[in-house]
């Protein structure tokens, strides 16, 4: 149950953080290519803890 409830946070977390990187897109297409190499290892090691 524990690791269903981790998948489900880091799925989430992922569409967060591509609705954040749209964004970027439109308002900062420079830093935007920043979130994209950042992103992935955000996926990579997992969501920071948001407490």
């Amino acid at each position: 149950m524990d690791g269903l409830t981790s998948l489900k946070r880091s799925y989430l977390f992922t569409i967060f953080m591509k609705l954040v990187l749209i964004k970027l897109v439109y308002l900062f297409p420079g830093i935007s290519l920043i979130h994209f190499c950042i992103l992935p290892i955000h996926i990579y090691f997992g969501p920071p803890n948001m407490d």
